[in-house]
């Protein structure tokens, strides 16, 4: 879309195997004006004057300044006439990388796609390994295009890449080898904030690996002990959204929310399980106008509070108010393979300021001395409190005012429950020291705040011995 002339360009569709032939096989171009409500047909065939041939699941990105569209990645779609589809049926074609000039009208190809397995790469190619459903975004004032996971054939990929439309230079930011990355996916949307100089990544339809379940052991342990997810073996196939942030300047990716389920899960839509990053909040809104903050079983006005998880959906961002839109997708159920979601969402993050940022870690901190006075002077824990415990909530917002009344609980809860709440295990903990497991977890939440070079490694000190 080119906001600045109100117009909407469309390029490439799929085609049935059945219905394919040479003659419907033509790439079509069209542009749709805005403000005329009118379409008009730029090119009948951008394959046949120097543009890309058929293709679906490719990716589009336009440079608002020059005029110009990039295309690149895409199946190119073929039938059994065409003399490459004759020699090696069962090989697909993708698509390199193109541009479109406006202001000439003229195609041209930047780059090709990666030679096939067994055919030698000659000296100096500028070729990249092209995919379908991954993400590329455009960066309008450092000039480099955005492109990040995808699949190609059976291999699901990870690797993020910038190519500079200036100087035609690929720089590897990623090779898809890291842990610190979005789970290697199929049909992930990606929108980018020039202004914050960040990218957004909603994860689709995921292929676990290794690495991805060690980095979300945490969360899965939970769903399992609540019975609420199936664990899955190998290579298989989950929906499961998941938010990210990529820092531009920093090279840090950031995952802030969560939200999962197996595609064997056949019950209602918007019951389903998330985990919210710390630093963010996310307030998702219903086509019926009920926002709520994101929370596990939350509703608000008997509405779901957040998106069940999809893939195959459609997200948009709107950099000047800071809002994504999402609507529709495939829920991904085995049991119902034709359903197909119509629901639509907004999502707003918002990071906590540096004075509710001390506030929480304030409470985390009094909340534990809180726990520990109950155990010595249990009138003492009235005052504090009603005082310096208290100080530390925001009466005004229903869920903490809820949180704190439930603190006056505890007290009963120690003085009835013979099983301590904070046990002393003689394996783990200082045998003088009852409150060293809470207090470590009040530890390791609050660090989760701090970057990764002012905190403790966050792997086990057992994997960094070399044997």
């Amino acid at each position: 879309m080119d906001p600045i002339r109100k117009r909407i360009y469309t390029l490439g569709r799929y085609l049935d195997s059945s219905i394919r032939s040479v003659d419907n096989l033509k790439s079509d171009f069209y542009v749709y004006d805005i403000q005329s409500n009118r379409w008009s047909l730029v090119c009948d065939d951008t394959g046949a004057v120097g543009g890309p041939a058929l293709v679906f699941d490719h990716q589009m990105c336009i440079d608002l300044e020059k005029n110009t569209i990039y295309v690149f990645g895409g199946r190119v779609l073929s039938c059994l006439s065409d003399e490459r589809a004759a020699n090696c049926p069962e090989l697909p074609v993708f698509s390199g990388l193109y541009i479109y000039e406006g202001n000439s009208g003229k195609w041209r190809k930047l780059r090709d796609d990666c030679p096939a397995v067994g055919v030698p790469q000659s000296a100096g190619s500028k070729e990249i390994k092209s995919r379908i459903g991954h993400s590329m975004l455009f960066h309008q004032k450092s000039r480099l295009l955005y492109v990040f996971a995808g699949q190609r054939q059976k291999e699901y990929l990870s690797d993020f890449f910038t190519y500079n439309v200036d100087t035609d230079e690929i720089v590897v930011i990623n090779d898809g080898h890291k842990s610190e990355v979005p789970s290697a996916g199929f049909t992930q949307r990606a929108t980018i904030d020039p202004e914050t100089n960040e990218i957004h990544v909603l994860s689709g339809l995921n292929r676990d690996k290794d690495k991805d379940k060690e980095r979300d052991k945490d969360a899965d342990r939970a769903d399992r002990d609540k019975g609420t997810v199936g664990a899955s073996a190998g290579d298989e196939e989950t929906v499961k959204n998941s938010f990210w942030v990529y820092d531009i300047p920093d090279n840090r990716w950031s995952c802030i929310y969560r939200n999962h389920s197996s595609l064997d899960t056949d019950s209602d839509a918007t019951n389903n399980n998330n985990t919210i990053g710390a630093d963010t909040e996310t307030t998702p809104t219903a086509s019926t106008a009920a926002s709520a903050v994101v929370d596990a079983g939350d509703t608000a006005c008997g509405e779901p509070c957040q998106p069940c998880p999809r893939f195959a959906h459609q997200l948009v961002y709107d950099h000047i108010h800071k809002c994504h839109y999402l609507f529709g997708g495939n829920p991904g159920r085995n049991q119902s393979p034709k359903l197909r979601l119509d629901d639509f969402w907004t999502l707003e993050l918002k990071r906590l300021s540096s004075e509710e940022l001390l506030r929480k870690c304030r409470r985390l901190v009094r909340e534990q001395s809180y726990r520990e006075i109950i155990q010595r002077a249990p009138q003492r824990a009235i005052q504090y409190l009603q005082n310096q415990l208290s100080q530390t909530f925001d009466h005004s917002v229903p869920d903490e005012s809820r949180a704190f009344q439930s603190l006056a609980a505890l007290m009963f809860q120690c003085e009835g429950d013979t099983d301590s709440p904070n046990p002393v295990s003689m394996e783990t903990d200082p045998p003088d020291d009852p409150n060293y497991r809470s207090r470590t977890k009040v530890f390791d939440t609050i660090v989760e705040y701090f970057p990764e070079d002012m905190t403790q490694p966050k792997a086990n000190l057992v994997d960094l011995v070399l044997i």
